[in-house]
């Protein structure tokens, strides 16, 4: 069964989601994980780096853990604040990949909607607040 709980890293959401996974449900949490620093920070990077290697097919702009996208410190604040969050479901996993798209307002299309292989899978989308 497939459960979305909103506020996911709030009190109750915290506990919920590992009890939930633990008993093989899968689960999406949505909610605001970051800091309006790291939030902020993260946005920044990823709109004025230059660290974006592979161009896609569809018209967007990639870049992986290994092309530099881990080099910047920042990930590893991030990674710290997600286990705050959600310190029994992420606690023990070690960060193993990460990696940005990037494409412009005029691109009607972007990533399709897929699922990743691993224990779990954090997304996040950064989109202009206008």
């Amino acid at each position: 069964m497939k459960i979305l709980i909103t506020g996911g890293a709030g009190y109750i959401g915290s506990i919920l989601a590992p009890e939930l996974i633990n008993k093989n449900f899968k689960v999406t949490v949505l909610d605001n994980f970051l800091s309006e620093e790291a939030f902020e920070s993260l946005r920044k990077y990823c709109e004025e780096s230059t660290i974006y290697h592979k161009n896609y097919i569809q018209g967007y702009l990639g870049s992986f853990h290994d092309d530099g996208f881990a080099s910047s410190g920042l990930l590893h604040q991030i990674v710290s604040e997600l286990k705050q969050a959600f310190p029994e479901a992420l606690g023990n996993l070690q960060f193993l990949q990460a990696w940005a798209y990037k494409y412009d307002e005029d691109h009607e299309r972007g990533i399709d909607p897929h699922s990743d292989a691993g224990t779990i899978s954090v997304n996040l989308w950064l989109t202009p607040s206008d």
